[in-house]
């Protein structure tokens, strides 16, 4: 799949063709004994939210070539599903983070920040730093999907992945700098407003219905632990996408 926001805005035909390996992992499923399929959907189906938290049954409306793919990946295993038999779940994720995670200008927030505050830089926030995002420590999310690949309760459902807690991006920046322990020498920078959604952050009581799940790290010990693997990262080895 093509990943990451500036990668997707670049590549928006290649996005589009991401529909062909959805269908391949379908048919080979088919094929070789219906063994449940676990889709990888993201926050980016909701668009501009009408009401927040967002809900699995609320409005949707997809802007980006990258959300459209995920949204009819979406319908492409429900369908499996309903005409198959074929076991599916569609998992809509939102901002996870944790060590490994691409932090170059194609990667995303928390990298970006982290990299650029452990370089001595100050995180750039685009506008004010309001906007508010949800975001879910690797672990947690890696949990949620296990449990949702072994539960029948979860077949043909699509389901919120995320803490169900907001997080500005000013406070995110903050909190980074503040677990780095460079306070007295870094302060965000602010830069032109982009045009993203303002905010998003998801209703997690499906999430927590039928994966009787909720997240157990907190954003505080998250950064830590992708913190200290960014400043111990294979001998200074380039974090992996």
């Amino acid at each position: 799949a093509t990943v990451g926001v500036k990668r997707t805005l670049e590549n928006p035909i290649r996005v589009l063709q991401d529909v062909e390996g959805i269908k391949n992992v379908l048919n080979l499923a088919l094929e070789y004994g219906k063994p449940k399929i676990i889709f990888s959907s993201s926050s980016e189906v909701y668009g501009e939210p009408v009401k927040i938290p967002e809900s699995e049954e609320g409005h949707i409306n997809p802007q980006l070539p990258y959300a459209v793919v995920k949204l009819y990946g979406e319908k492409l295993l429900q369908a499996y599903w309903q005409q198959h038999g074929l076991p599916t779940c569609s998992l809509r994720f939102f901002n996870v983070y944790g060590p490994c995670q691409e932090s170059s200008d194609y990667g995303f927030v928390i990298g970006i920040f982290i990299k650029r505050t452990l370089e001595g830089k100050p995180p750039i926030i685009f506008g004010d730093g309001t906007q508010t995002r949800d975001f879910i420590y690797i672990e947690d999310n890696i949990e949620a999907s296990l449990r949702a690949l072994e539960s029948s309760a979860t077949n043909g459902e699509v389901i919120n992945i995320g803490t169900g807690k907001p997080t500005t991006i000013l406070d995110l920046a903050e909190e980074i700098i503040r677990v780095a322990g460079v306070e007295d020498r870094i302060k965000p920078e602010f830069s032109i407003p982009r045009d993203d959604v303002r905010h998003r952050f998801p209703d997690i009581s499906k999430m927590q219905r039928l994966l009787n799940f909720r997240p157990k790290v907190s954003l505080k010990e998250g950064l830590k632990k992708t913190i200290t693997w960014y400043q111990t990262c294979s001998n200074g080895a380039k974090p992996q996408k």
